[in-house]
């Protein structure tokens, strides 16, 4: 089924994530797509074919190609009151919260917005982070649901196709001892398994698959956290990349 609107989803800097910009690119030249948007934090620019697709979306007010945006927001700031390193726990709990609240909000306007004319809509996240994404993920399709009531529409007006693509471990990437870790292990599992198992049979129109950068990613994140529907999408340089044509006279091997 064709999708009326896709979401690449990165809670960091857009700019920074090479694979998932090229996401953008494949979803926007698919022809699949009545709109594409980008949605992450601000900071570099993104690729120029997508610098293109937005200022082209912009002046041209609609039309029959897909258009492109670029949803980009500050990351919440932790308050000076909780700077002090023995108080480094406390902000950490205090960026995770912030950064669900921001996220769930973000993410329901670009979805209930791509949504808003029945079709479904694929939701493409980075991971990591984990930590508040996941979280933000269980909670969304049910905020979903009440802006589809607030605005006037079915409840389950907008449908959601989820797939996250693991890069990493968030829980080996979390600042602290072996206990935060495990915190964050335990929380990652939970989360995804609810994401995948859960959610769906209380949230009719939801659907959640999982891409990996590696085969041993991809069969860990099965084994240890008992996702299914798992495909390995190993990364390539993109169209812009060209081999290097050795200079004359060089000798082999040489830069």
């Amino acid at each position: 089924m064709a999708s009326s609107h896709a979401v690449v989803c990165v809670l960091g800097d857009v700019g920074r994530s090479p694979r998932m910009m090229f996401h953008a690119d494949s979803l926007l030249r698919s022809g699949l797509f009545r709109s594409v948007t980008a949605l992450g934090h601000s900071g570099e620019r993104l690729l120029p074919s997508l610098e293109a697709a937005s200022r082209a979306s912009d002046g041209s007010g609609g039309g029959s190609e897909c258009a492109f945006r670029a949803v980009r927001f500050a990351p919440p700031s932790v308050p000076a009151l909780l700077s002090p390193s023995f108080l480094r726990p406390l902000a950490l709990v205090w960026k995770v919260l912030a950064g669900l609240w921001v996220l769930v909000r973000r993410l329901a306007d670009v979805c209930a917005d791509g949504g808003g004319d029945g079709g479904p809509v694929l939701l493409l996240v980075q991971l990591p982070p984990a930590l508040p994404t996941l979280p933000a993920l269980v909670l969304l399709p049910f905020v979903l649901m009440m802006v589809s009531i607030l605005r006037g529409r079915r409840a389950g007006s907008v449908r959601l196709a989820v797939v996250l693509d693991w890069h990493n471990l968030a829980h080996t990437l979390t600042p602290g001892g072996a206990a935060v870790r495990r915190v964050a292990y335990l929380a990652e599992r939970a989360c995804a398994s609810l994401l995948e198992r859960a959610v769906p049979r209380v949230r009719p129109g939801l659907a959640v698959s999982h891409l990996a950068v590696t085969d041993a990613m991809a069969a860990h994140v099965r084994s240890a956290y008992g996702l299914r529907d798992v495909t390995v999408l190993h990364d390539r340089p993109g169209t812009a990349f060209r081999p290097v044509a050795p200079r004359r006279g060089a000798a082999p091997g040489a830069a």
